[in-house]
């Protein structure tokens, strides 16, 4: 599975939207929009990618 982080967005409070693609080929593409809590100073892209893997099961 390919997973591909194509935006992200810090809203008000601390708040992120992000938007990631999932690749299962050549049968499913999975396309997740997120919103969560992130702290300051974390690294966005990094957040989001975890934020998927929850609700993904690679194995």
């Amino acid at each position: 599975m390919k997973l591909d982080v194509i935006s992200v967005q810090r809203a008000e409070d601390h708040r992120v939207r992000a938007l990631v693609r999932a690749d299962s080929l050549p049968s499913a593409t999975i396309f997740l929009q997120l919103r969560f809590y992130r702290p300051e100073g974390s690294d966005l892209w990094e957040a989001a990618r975890d934020e998927a893997l929850r609700y993904l099961d690679l194995n």
